[in-house]
């Protein structure tokens, strides 16, 4: 009974430190922790919500900014994992949620607080960085992962903030090119798998 609750406090422990440590870095770049502090249960990032207000506040900076970081380029990412509904099946929710909990720890080592998850294995990035910039160093992060002795595979669309007339013209037009390159990833796979 003992070895439980101790068990019970020492995993709470743990993430009122990860939620301290998501809000600390929110505080760091610029953020206000009190509106910011949705933090998905499963990945222990920001919510789809939480990432969208984020990302607003970083659009307003960028109109409305005085300081000349504001005006810099900065980008929208969206991820999509591949494989999530086959890990699913195979091994339960409990083995699609490690999946999503293995993606999210990575991408918050990368980028920290600047990470959100939207609908079931999507994710959200703001970059400080050109598209270009963005994309080179998604390319470099996704293979790592396929490289991994259990690869984690995603599908990943950038769009820098000043292509599009709005926040949330830029989220759909990086939600697209995601889907996009999800589509030539399949199609390599299935020229591969011909014999």
């Amino acid at each position: 009974m003992h070895y439980i609750e101790r068990r019970k406090t020492r995993v709470s422990i743990q993430r009122l430190e990860e939620s301290i440590k998501i809000l600390r870095e929110i505080y760091e770049n610029g953020g206000d922790p009190m509106e910011e502090i949705d933090i998905d249960k499963i990945t222990k990032v920001r919510t789809g919500g939480s990432f969208s207000r984020f990302c607003d506040a970083r659009a307003s900076d960028f109109h409305n900014g005085r300081r000349e970081e504001d005006k810099k380029p900065f980008c929208i990412v969206f991820i999509d994992v591949d494989g999530l509904k086959m890990c699913n099946d195979e091994g339960g929710h409990d083995a699609g949620n490690r999946l999503l909990r293995r993606i999210a720890d990575r991408l918050k080592r990368h980028f920290g607080s600047r990470v959100g998850r939207f609908h079931g294995d999507e994710f959200g990035i703001l970059l400080e960085y050109t598209r270009k910039e963005a994309e080179r160093m998604m390319e470099r992060i996704q293979k790592k992962m396929d490289d991994l002795e259990k690869p984690i595979a995603f599908s990943f669309g950038v769009c820098e903030y000043a292509e599009a007339e709005s926040m949330q013209e830029a989220i759909k037009l990086a939600d697209e090119r995601m889907y996009q390159q999800k589509e030539r990833r399949r199609d390599a796979l299935r020229i591969k798998a011909r014999p």
